[in-house]
């Protein structure tokens, strides 16, 4: 039987982790020298030794050692055993344990072999990303992963992650129309940075946090679609989550970083094909797919294209239709849409005359074309192509000393006024043809 103590760290443990989840992303102090990491880094370290403090207390209470439920054991009747796996066997049945597990002696290891090993194990003055930090982490990870079991843990941890998002996209939006009264170093309108003070950090935060948001989301619609279940209190509960998605896309849009935008893009890609799996195994007919069935979902690819992929599987899903092969015609659009990217972007699939253009000698990495061929015109839709790659080039050199790879091209600042010039002669302005080449040759 339980005993009150083991109750109290139980509840220790869960407040560790939810106060983890809220001052991580949140808190950040001006006036300190560093504001940013090292503040919110000392907090999860804080919190990580007060969490381990509460555990070892609850095992030293129960009377069975790593007794995950803290439950002391029972008299068994006699004449019944009960075979108990053994601790490597029920550590290695939990997904991410072996890995976690090697990531932790990989660190072990490099921070004995390190150079500076006092830098590796404590991180550095202005980030303290060290091992120190990490194995904090881990321990969190371990903690939850050896006392959250029950469904309304995660339902409070799910909500915990969804409010404290709310704030940190306000904050990003106020941020972009220039109603921040914190007088930051760096601009913070043309890319936010809200709580973290880096525009990616911010946006890869946000995107794990709109998963969850859209599945409350859904969640509230369906049971709004039930008469019988729904009142105010879920049409409210739906507009405030469809607000929280809204401003969380927002703040990622304002962020301007590209990385977490595929990174929203493929988890949302994967949310997508998890749903559809899941409807697919909430119907009573559990029988594979037959022929009809294949046909069904290559009808419906074909015929979704025209009409937008996304609102055909929400208007089948709404309508309850196709659930048995809705998810085999998402990745039947996924394989399509891939072949498409690959098909577009081979070399082989050139035409002569766009190869003999400047901008598309850049296609090969090369930035020295001849100067009859920069007399060539090419009116083909590749030269369209090229162009407006050129010009999401200039634009991202503009932004700073960076290189541009789309689909395929490297420009860097030494090639700078050889695309300068080049765009000037395609656009009519008359410039010298040594000008023109001279930093290509």
């Amino acid at each position: 039987m339980r005993t009150k103590l083991s109750v109290f760290c139980d509840r220790v443990l869960e407040t560790g982790w939810l106060l983890a989840a809220i001052l991580a992303p949140l808190y950040f102090n001006v006036l300190s020298s560093r504001v940013f990491e090292p503040d919110k880094l000392a907090l999860v370290r804080s919190i990580a030794l007060v969490m381990v403090a509460a555990w070892l207390i609850k095992v030293i209470d129960s009377s069975t050692w790593g007794n995950p439920s803290g439950q002391a054991s029972r008299p068994r009747p006699s004449g019944v055993e009960t075979a108990r796996p053994g601790f490597w066997k029920r550590l290695t049945s939990v997904p991410l344990v072996v890995p976690t597990l090697f990531l932790v002696a990989s660190y072990l290891l490099s921070t004995i072999l390190s150079i500076a090993p006092e830098i590796s194990l404590w991180g550095s003055y202005m980030r303290l990303q060290g091992t120190y930090t990490t194995y904090s982490y881990i321990v969190i990870f371990f903690l939850m992963l050896a006392t959250l079991r029950e469904r309304e843990q995660v339902d409070r941890l799910c909500s915990t992650i969804i409010l404290t998002s709310l704030p940190i996209s306000l904050y990003g939006i106020l941020q972009h129309y220039g109603l921040d009264s914190l007088p930051w170093s760096g601009s913070v309108t043309e890319r936010v940075a809200s709580n973290m003070g880096n525009s990616i950090f911010v946006a890869a935060y946000l995107i794990m946090a709109v998963p969850l948001t859209l599945a409350r989301l859904i969640d509230s619609f369906s049971t709004l679609l039930k008469e019988q279940e729904s009142n105010i209190g879920h049409s409210l509960l739906a507009g405030c989550y469809a607000f929280v998605l809204s401003v969380q896309l927002i703040c990622i849009f304002f962020t301007q970083s590209r990385g977490p935008w595929l990174g929203l893009m493929a988890g949302l890609y994967v949310f997508m094909l998890v749903g559809l799996i899941s409807l697919r195994r909430s119907l009573s007919d559990q029988s594979p797919l037959n022929r009809r069935d294949i046909g069904r979902a290559l009808l419906f690819v074909v015929g979704s294209i025209p009409l937008g992929v996304v609102p055909a599987y929400i208007v089948l899903v709404a309508l309850r239709r196709g659930w048995r092969w809705l998810w085999l015609g998402w990745v039947i659009h996924t394989v399509v849409i891939a072949s498409f990217l690959v098909a577009f972007n081979l070399p082989a699939l050139r035409c002569r005359r766009c190869a003999a253009s400047p901008t598309w000698a850049a296609w090969d990495g090369s930035l020295r074309p001849k100067p009859a061929q920069a007399r060539s015109a090419c009116s083909s839709g590749k030269a369209y192509s090229s162009s407006l790659a050129l010009i999401r080039c200039v634009r991202s050199l503009a932004m700073g000393p960076r290189q541009c790879t789309w689909p395929t091209i490297r420009i860097t600042r030494r090639s700078w006024p050889t695309m300068k010039h080049a765009t000037r002669r395609r656009t009519g302005h008359t410039t010298r043809r040594s000008t023109l080449w001279s930093s290509a040759e």
